[in-house]
Order: structure tokens, then sequence, then C-alpha cells
């Protein structure tokens, strides 16, 4: 049923009482009679004109009669024809169809009346007027009546006059008196905006909250209707949430809507409805309620825009990570697989053709007399044959094959599903290939080894050392050759002065025991726990190989880099607060620390049942000269080679890298203390061997010096992408673990921005997190991250555009390369 206003309910009313009252006067004879008045004034026209026409009758002009009546029917509108006739009835003038509207009537009325004309005293003629009538037959002849205009007029205007004012007189009244003081004090405790509506959407009460928002008093608002307050809705088919409330008393909750007062800032507000129902369950209002949730939807659009920023930085990172783990597989000169990285990829491809009984092959290159390259042309030649041999192997082998720069300038290539004869063919094309280098002041050449699978090997160290038998086979015989290994000789023996020391007279078949994953396994764990402790073992083995080649045999130099590998692995023992302090250990916890040694030992004895492994780990810290404590220990050469070769090159990398509290030693003052611990500490000769191959690499065998290590930009990286994880899943309790770990592990670094905020997300996530300053705080530590990465990442970029462009280009081709 549709609603019709007090307002205009009270108008009509009073104006049906106006015409009322108009009615009942008219009847009383209270008003003129209007009838009679125009009858009078007919009869007093045709009176005149009888009296000009006498006048003119008596002249006979006839004309003048004629033009004066046209002028008089012209004039007066209610006249509808006009004729002059003479005494005998002929008709002299006629003015309008009169014939038609006089109808041949002789008798006078209202509409047609006719007056004599005398001449001299004589009757001349007569005069006859048809007039409009002025009654017209049945309703609508009333309805035309001038009364009834007249007092329809007069209910038209009164009642509209009544309706504005009433409007606005009403509108006026204190509503207030509808609402208890008592409850609208309650109401104004609210801190959302109130408004009681009535059941015409006016408004009967606003509380001081409603009021401050819209910037007015509170009795301003009352009696305004809700519809011209400046509120907009989302949802367009609700405009109104009000009406449809008082419409269908329907409840409605949570509709957003914007409050814009055009000189301030929008607000928005969640918006509730509810009718208020009488005892009989008739609308007679509704109450609404104005939530002010604009701090909220404004922190709602800046947390969306921060976890959109923070995906981004997420996806940069993760690109980022994915390159240093690629470039940390990478020989930093050449571009190709380090040996950490060939060892674990080889013994997967090794697997595979075991278990397939496929075909694998392994090619040693070693580039012929290098050594005079370097002595002759200095290192950075020697540099740029390296680089340039590298990228010459890199570009002529498979995607799935695999290249690494196995020692100063030696490579090994292993090549899966390829049979001896192809891998033969394979590396004398290599070989043509590296002799037509051009280097402008000299050429090169180089001699290879090949070996394969299917020769007897047990496992992927021994057919690395049938290669590397061919191999030496090759220079002995001349150099610039390829020889295959079931074309050497069982009996021939190395020559030590050559290529390696003498074999003891059974060489230990050990390697088998010592599966690189298994040693991959535990340098993740331990470049977990402590990344700088990782990428200082990674520095060792390098130097501890560089120094033992032509020394020992592969199998042995092999060992030898395990060893240094893991000769800190005991760390994984030692508690974070002792392993991570940045700073210096007290005495203490140096007691703490020394434990390590011997869970090394336990650690590897357990791991790798390989006696020279062990050995070597154990035998790392004994002196050269021996300690008068322990009249029994080992001594001088007793020592195993490998361990007195671990500890010269651990104490060379700890003295010569930066730590948070001192700065590392330049090489030539860590020269002169080892030279000074020689004959005590250390084994005199093979200290001069090691200081003699350092100075030869020409960096020193420093590490690179930049705000963190690679290996720490690595593992900063992957351990805030964890922590983003945790924070995806809203797992505080991961946040809050992972961010001590990531604090540790930068302040062992000395990276001291990612420690302060990293210690900052892990304080917010202990308390009731805002998630906001959360999201803000997680994002700024992954940029933090992405500056210590991005140094590394552009100190590589040469070599990972070599590799992106082989990839590429392995990928855009429709068939593998094939050697």
């Amino acid at each position: 049923m549709s609603r019709i206003r007090i307002s205009i309910r009270i108008a009509l009313f009073l104006a049906l009482l106006s015409a009322s009252a108009l009615l009942s006067a008219g009847a009383l004879g209270l008003f003129p009679d209007l009838r009679a008045d125009t009858v009078r004034r007919r009869v007093a026209l045709c009176e005149t004109l009888a009296i000009n026409c006498s006048l003119l009758a008596q002249k006979n002009d006839v004309r003048s009669i004629q033009a004066g009546l046209e002028e008089v029917a012209r004039r007066n509108g209610e006249i509808r024809s006009i004729a002059l006739r003479r005494q005998n009835g002929a008709t002299l003038v006629e003015i309008g169809p009169h014939s038609l509207h006089w109808g041949g009537t002789s008798r006078t009325d209202d509409s047609h009346m006719y007056v004599p004309i005398f001449a001299g005293g004589a009757d001349w003629g007569k005069i006859e007027v048809a007039f409009e009538p002025l009654n017209m037959t049945g309703f609508w002849g009333y309805l035309a009546s001038p009364w009834c205009r007249f007092v329809t007029f007069v209910v038209a205007m009164n009642g509209l006059a009544f309706m504005l004012y009433l409007g606005k007189t009403l509108a006026q009244l204190d509503p207030s008196k509808v609402v208890p003081d008592r409850v609208r004090a309650v109401l104004d405790t609210f801190a959302e905006g109130l408004l009681v509506l009535d059941d015409q959407g006016r408004i009967v009460l606003a509380n001081e909250t409603m009021a401050a928002n819209l910037g007015v008093e509170s009795t301003v608002l009352e009696g305004r209707r809700a519809d011209e307050l400046p509120l907009r809705s989302e949802d367009q088919s609700l405009a109104r949430p009000w009406e449809d409330t008082l419409e269908r008393n329907a409840r409605h909750m949570g509709l957003a809507m914007t409050l814009d007062l055009g000189d301030r800032e929008p607000r928005t507000f969640k918006v509730n409805t509810t009718p208020i129902l009488d005892h009989q369950g008739r609308n007679r209002g509704v109450f609404a309620s104005f939530d002010d949730i604009t701090t909220l939807e404004r922190k709602k659009v800046e947390l969306m825009e921060m976890l959109e920023a923070l995906q981004q930085s997420r996806s940069e990172i993760e690109e980022q990570n994915k390159q240093l783990q690629f470039l940390a597989t990478r020989d930093s000169l050449t571009g190709c697989l380090n040996r950490r990285s060939f060892f674990e990829q080889f013994g997967r491809v090794w697997k595979t053709a075991r278990n397939t009984q496929g075909d694998l092959c392994c090619l040693m290159v070693d580039i012929d007399y290098f050594k005079p390259i370097n002595d002759n042309h200095g290192h950075a030649m020697g540099d740029e044959v390296l680089r340039r041999t590298a990228c010459l192997l890199l570009d002529s082998v498979r995607p799935e094959d695999l290249v690494c720069r196995y020692g100063g300038e030696e490579f090994c290539i292993v090549m899966p599903g390829v049979t001896l004869d192809d891998a033969f063919a394979a590396a004398e094309r290599l070989r043509i290939g590296l002799s037509e280098l051009d280097f402008e002041v000299l050429s090169i050449t180089a001699s290879m080894g090949a070996s394969s699978i299917r020769l007897g090997a047990a496992d992927p160290q021994e057919v690395l050392d049938q290669a590397d038998k061919c191999l030496y086979a090759a220079k002995r015989n001349g150099r610039n050759q390829v020889v295959r290994f079931d074309d050497v000789p069982p009996d021939l023996e190395v020559d030590e002065s050559k290529l390696a020391r003498e074999r003891p007279e059974a060489e230990p078949a050990h390697q088998s025991q010592i599966p690189y994953h298994a040693v991959s396994a535990l340098l993740s764990a331990l470049a977990y726990r402590d990344p700088e402790t990782a990428a200082h073992g990674a520095r060792v083995a390098e130097l501890c190989v560089a120094t033992a080649r032509g020394m020992m045999t592969a199998g042995e130099i092999y060992t030898v880099e395990v060893a240094a590998l893991l000769h800190d692995i005991g760390k994984i023992g030692v508690p974070d607060a002792i392993l991570l302090k940045p700073g210096p250990l007290t005495r203490e916890e140096w007691k703490i620390m020394d434990l390590h040694s011997r869970i090394g030992v336990e650690i590897i004895a357990a791991s790798f049942p390989v006696s020279d492994l062990v050995n070597i780990i154990r035998g790392r810290h004994a002196t050269f000269g021996g300690d008068p404590s322990m009249p029994q220990a080992p001594r001088g050469t007793d020592l195993p080679l490998g361990a007195r070769l671990v500890s010269i090159a651990d104490a060379y990398d700890a003295m010569v890298s930066d730590r948070v509290y001192r700065k590392g030693r330049s090489p030539e003052e860590t020269f002169a203390e080892l030279r000074r611990a020689a004959g005590k500490q250390f084994d005199p000769e093979l200290v001069e061997r090691f200081i003699q191959i350092v100075e030869q690499r020409g960096d020193k065998g420093r590490p690179q010096r930049s705000a963190v290590s690679r290996e720490l930009a690595l593992s900063l990286g992957l351990q805030t992408e964890e922590l983003a994880r945790a924070l995806d899943a809203q797992d505080l309790a991961s946040v809050r673990a992972l961010a001590a770990h990531l604090e540790a592990t930068a302040a062992k670094g000395g990276a001291e921005q990612i420690v302060s905020a990293a210690a900052g997300l892990r304080r917010l996530s202990e308390s009731e997190p805002d998630l906001n300053c959360l999201v803000q705080g997680m994002h700024d530590l992954i940029e933090l991250c992405r500056e210590a990465q991005q140094a590394h990442i552009a100190m590589d970029s040469e070599f990972s555009a070599i590799d992106r462009a082989r990839r590429q280009s392995a990928a855009g081709a429709t068939t593998p390369r094939t050697l």
C-alpha cells in the first residue's frame, strides 16, 4: 500500500473544507448572481443598439447601420450573430450565420434578444442579437460554468498552499520530543553514527557521532529526509537501503556507502538498517547505523598495494636466488661447472646410466704448456686462454653434457648416452678446434683422455681416473692428441715428476665409499646453519685442490677436497648462540666451539667409512712439530699429507678473510705468518708450495671483498624466501623462528641492515601484529637481501650471459647439438 505524506493528507482535507465553504456560501446567496448580471449587460447592449439604429433609420442609412453592427459584433465576443429586419420581415443586414444561431425563435431569452427600431414615431423594424448560451447542459456544462471554475481554482490554490506550508511547518516541529532524553544520551555514547527515521524517511534523531561525520549540529539534521544526505552506495541496486527497509521490512547489514562533502576527504561507512515495528508489526520507521571504516579501507588499500609490491619483490628475489644458485655451481673465471657441482651432477648421471644400462663417456682435457703462457705472457693472457677454451667447449657440447673446470688448466666433460667411439671422434674435433683458436701472440694445443662406463669402472671416480691416465699417456706420447682408455697398456706407470707422486702399491678402493650426493647433503645442512662456514670450506677446498695437483692422484685429490669441504662439519652440533655470534668468543664459548672437531670426526666416520678421509679430518689440528704433551701422537711426515695441506689452507683463509670484529690480513702478511709457523705448526715444504700456488692464482685466494659473501647472500635470500612463505600462510610461530635465524645469520656475516630489519620483523611477530606493518617489514627485508645479491650477480653477469645464450640456443634448436 503506497504511503501518502501526512502534510498532503492535511492539505487535501483543508482544500476540500474550503470547497465546502464556498459551495455553502453560494447556496446561501452570499455570492453575487453572475448570470443575472450578464443578462442585464446584454439587455443594455441591445437597447443601445436600438437607439443608435433608430437615429440612422430616420435617415434610411442602412449602410451606416450595417457598419455599426459589424463593429459591435467584432468587439463583443459573446455575440454570435446580428440581423436587421424591416417590419415586413425582410432582412436588410445579417452579421454571422444568423439563421443558424437564431433558429426562427420569436421570444426573448438570455441568449436571443431583439429590440424594435422606430423612425419618425413609426415602427421601422427590429434588431435580432444571438449571444453565446449562458448554460451548457449536463455535467460538462456545469464544469464549464464560471462558478465551478472559480471553486476549482480556489480549491487547487488552497491545496497547494496548504501542502507547501504544512510540509515546511511539520518539518520544523521538534522531533526530539519523540525520543526520550535518556535514550538520546545513550545513543550519543556510541562510536558509530546513528539515525532514527520515521515512516516517511525523515530523520527523527541523529546522534552526536553522525552529526560530527556530517559536519553539522544534530538539530540541523532532524526533520530532514535521509535521502538528502550526501551518501552514495557502491551497490547501485540498493542506493538507499533505508527505503527498502521501509517498504519491505528488510534488514541490511554491512553495506558500503561513501560520504562525500566536497571540501572534505570522502569517508566510507559500513551501513546497517533495521525496521522499527510497533506492537502490531507495522513499520514505524528505520534504525540505521553508520560505522566509519575509512581508516580500515585506507589500510586495506595500502595493504593490497604492499602485498602487490611484496609479491613483486618476492618474484625478483626468487629469480635472484635462482641466479645465485646457478652461479654457485659455476667456476667464476670460465663459467663451467665447478668441482662440487660437477661431482654432484656426475653422481646422478652415473646412477641413471647404471640403472638404464646406457652409455656414458668421460673426457679429460688439459691445455699443453700452460705454465709458460702465464710466465711469458702474464696471468691476464692465461685467463683469456682459459675463458676462450671454456667457451669453445661449452658451445660444442649438448645441453645434457657436463663441462667442468677440473683443475687449473684442466677440464672434464661427461657425455651421457655417448659411445666411446663417438666420444673419441668428438674429442678429436675439440682438439682441432682448440688448435685453431687465434690469440694473436700465441696458439694452443690440448691433450685429451677418453674413457667409458663400459671399460670396467665401478664408480664415477674410477672412470675419471681412467680418463686421467689416458691424459697422462697423451702427454707422455708428445701431447696434442687424444688417447682412449682401451688403447692404454695395462702396465703403464705414471711418472710422478710429470704428473703425480708415486702411487702406493695398492691404491685403496675408497672412492666408491664417498658418494658426492651424501657430501652435498652435509654441505647443505652446514650452509643452512652457517653459510659463512660453508663458504670458508669451499675456499679451503679450492686452495687444497690447486696445491695438490701434481702431488696426488685424482682419487687422492678428491678425498682431500671432500675433507676440506667438510673439515668444519662438526659445527652443526654447536649452538646458534655461539656458532652465529658476530663478535669474539669468550673462553667458555671456545671450549664449546672446540668440541666441533671431535663432533666432525664422529660425523665423517659414521657417514663415510673411509680411513683416509677420517684421518685427514682427525689430523688437521695436529702440529707438524708435534705436541710435547702428546709424545705418541703422529708428527712431521707421519701426518697424512691431506691433513697437513688442509691445515695450511684452513689457516690461510681464516687469516685473509674479514670478520665483523676485525679486517682480514693481506696475503703478504699471511704468507709471512705461515713461514713463521713453518716447522712448528705447518709442513715447511708444503707451506712454500702452497704460497707458490696461491701467488700463481693471481687473486691470492682471497674471498671477494663485498658487503656480504656470495654464499651468505644466497643463504639470506633463500631464508627470506622461506620467511615470506611463512608470512603468506600467517604462520607467526614460523615467522618468529625464521626471522630469529635470519637475524643471527646476518649478524655473523656483518650485514647490519639485514640484522636490524630481521630483528624488527621478529619483534613485530611476537606481539599482536599489525598485518600492514608485517608486510612492510617483510618488503623492506626482501629489498635489503636483493641489494646484497645484486653485487654478486653483477660481478658474474658475463658468465650468466654466456650460459643464457647457450641455453637459449639449445632451446631454439630443433634437435640437440652433438659433438
